[in-house]
């Protein structure tokens, strides 16, 4: 038991929860997606090969964009990358809240 708490101890809290953060609101960005894929589709009539493509285009996005957090990371330092990446997020959630621009 006493292993267990000297590892909790070990440990950077704020990093811990800003990580946690950050993988949740990003989950959250690339589920919103997946929730939203019935009424997209139903409401702007897609046909199969649009349908694929609301499908792929957040998976394969997301894996260019982690190529570019990682080379940003090393570049500017993960703080600033993980920050600025929670404000993309921030922004592009707000811009759908409101009505997707228009």
């Amino acid at each position: 038991m006493s292993e267990i708490w000297q590892i909790l101890k070990s440990g950077h809290w704020p990093s811990l929860a800003g990580a946690w953060l950050h993988l949740t609101v990003s989950f959250m960005v690339w589920l919103l997606v997946a929730a939203m894929s019935i009424p997209l589709v139903t409401a702007l009539q897609l046909s199969d090969a649009e349908i694929a493509w609301l499908v792929s285009l957040p998976l394969l996005g997301g894996a260019l964009l982690r190529m570019v957090a990682g080379w940003s990371a090393d570049r500017l330092g993960a703080r600033r990358t993980a920050v600025v990446i929670l404000v993309v997020e921030l922004l592009v959630l707000s811009w759908g809240w409101v009505g997707w621009g228009g």
